[in-house]
C-alpha cells in the first residue's frame, strides 16, 4: 500500500472510532439504528439459486465461447495465410544467393564482438539458443561452465513461473495503464459488482437465511447472527484464488472484464425482475428503500472508515504466508464483509452497505491510480 493512501485511511480510521467512542460512551446513545422489523423474506432458495447460478456459471461459459470462436477465427485466419503465401512464387536463384548464410552471420557477430572488446575492454558472447554449446568469457577472462550457463535459464525459468497472487484487475491495469482502462474497471469494480453483490450475498441469500433461522429458533432472542456469519463465511470463500503460474494476456482480460461488466446487469435485473415483477415483492422488501438515504450515506461512509484499515493490515499479515498457495483475499475480507453483514441486518436496507462495499473497493483501485500517478 502507498505511504499517503495509507496515511489517508489511518486518519479515516481514527476519526471514526473517536466518533463511535464519543457517541456510545460519552452520550450514550446508539451507534446502528435499531433493528428493523421488516417481513421475513417471502422468496425461497429456488430464487437464491437460480440466480447465484446465472452469476456463477453465465461469465466462465460466455468467455470460454468467446475464446474458441476467437481461436477458431484465428485458425482461419493463419490458414488463408498460408495459402497466399504459397500462392506468392518462388525465389529466383540469384535471390537465394543473395541471403546470407549462417556461418556468414556468425563470423560478423564474431568481428563485431572482438572490435567491441578492443574499445571496451569488455567481452561480449553470443548466444545461439537457451542452452548455447559456447563458454561465455568473463571480463577476468574466466570460463564459465555451461552447467552453471545452464542454471542460469532455469532460474530465470523458476522466476516466470513463480506463483502470482495479485488480483487479475490488478494484472489488467498495470500493463499498459491509461485513464480509459482506469475509469472501466472503476465502474466495474468500484460500483457495479459492489451492488451486484450486496444483492445476491446479502439481500438473497442472508435474508432467505435469517428468515429460516427465526423459524427454527423462534424462542430464542438475538437472532439473525448466524445468517450474517454464514454469509459472511460463503461471500469470503468466493473470492478465494489459487496462485497462478501467469495471467492470460491484456487482450483476454480486456474480453473477460468486458464480459463480467454486462453479465452482471443482466443477472442484476434479472433478479430485480424476479423478486419485484415475478413475485410481487415491494423496493422495500428487496431492500431498495431510499427513504433514509442520507444517515445510509453516513452510516456506510462510518463503517468504511472504521473496518476498512482491519482488513488491509490482515490481508498484509496473511499474504507472506499464502503466497505461494493461493491469495489472502479470502481471509482478509472477513473483517469488512461481516460488517457488511451487520449493516443490512440492523437496516434491511441494501444502500448502506452497498456504499461501504463500494469504498473499499474504490479505495483499492485509488491505490493502484495514485501509482499510476507517481510513475
Amino acid at each position: 500500500m502507498s505511504s499517503i493512501p495509507f496515511l489517508v485511511l489511518v486518519c479515516f480510521f481514527f476519526m471514526a472510532w473517536g466518533w463511535i467512542f464519543t457517541r456510545f460512551w460519552v452520550l450514550g446513545a446508539p451507534v446502528l439504528p435499531p433493528q428493523n422489523h421488516l417481513r421475513r423474506a417471502r422468496w425461497g432458495f429456488d430464487a437464491c439459486a437460480l440466480i447465484f447460478g446465472a452469476f456463477l456459471i453465465l461469465p466462465p461459459f460466455l468467455i470460454s465461447f468467446f475464446l474458441v470462436f476467437s481461436s477458431t477465427s484465428d485458425l482461419k485466419t493463419k490458414s488463408e495465410t498460408k495459402n497466399v503465401h504459397v500462392a506468392v512464387k518462388t525465389l529466383s536463384s540469384e535471390e537465394v544467393e543473395n541471403i546470407p548464410d549462417s556461418s556468414i552471420v556468425a563470423e560478423r557477430n564474431s568481428d563485431a564482438s572482438e572490435k567491441y572488446e578492443m574499445e571496451t575492454g569488455k567481452s561480449v558472447s553470443f548466444k545461439r539458443g537457451v542452452e548455447t554449446e559456447a563458454r561465455s568469457i568473463t571480463e577476468t577472462g574466466q570460463e564459465i561452465p555451461e552447467t552453471e550457463l545452464k542454471g542460469i535459464g532455469k532460474i530465470d525459468s523458476e522466476k516466470a513461473d513463480s506463483p502470482k497472487t495479485h488480483h487479475t484487475v490488478m494484472e489488467f491495469l498495470v500493463k499498459t495503464p491509461s485513464l480509459k482502462k482506469y475509469l472501466f474497471i472503476f465502474c466495474y469494480a468500484a460500483i457495479l459488482a459492489p451492488i451486484l453483490e450486496e444483492f445476491i450475498f446479502r439481500l438473497l441469500f442472508q435474508g432467505w437465511l435469517d428468515a429460516r433461522e427465526r423459524e427454527i429458533f423462534a424462542r430464542r432472542k438475538g437472532n439473525g447472527w448466524r445468517s450474517v456469519l454464514v454469509t459472511t463465511i460463503l461471500f469470503c470463500l468466493m473470492h478465494y484464488r489459487s496462485a497462478e503460474s501467469e495471467y492470460p494476456s491484456e487482450e483476454i482480460l480486456g474480453i473477460q472484464f468486458g464480459i463480467l461488466f454486462m453479465v452482471s446487469i443482466s443477472v442484476l435485473l434479472f433478479g430485480i425482475w424476479l423478486l419485484h415483477g415475478k413475485l410481487g415483492l415491494s423496493f422495500r422488501e428487496i431492500g431498495l428503500d431510499f427513504s433514509h438515504w442520507k444517515s445510509d450515506f453516513c452510516l456506510g461512509i462510518l463503517a468504511f472508515a472504521a473496518f476498512a484499515l482491519p482488513s488491509y493490515l490482515l490481508q498484509g499479515l496473511v499474504s507472506p504466508l499464502l503466497s505461494e498457495y493461493c491469495a489472502s483475499d479470502f481471509i482478509a475480507l472477513f473483517p469488512i464483509s461481516l460488517i457488511f453483514g451487520i449493516l443490512y441486518w440492523r437496516t434491511r436496507r441494501l444502500l448502506p452497505s452497498i456504499v461501504t462495499h463500494c469504498l473499499f473497493n474504490g479505495f483499492s483501485l485509488f491505490q493502484l491510480f495514485w501509482m499510476f500517478l507517481q510513475q
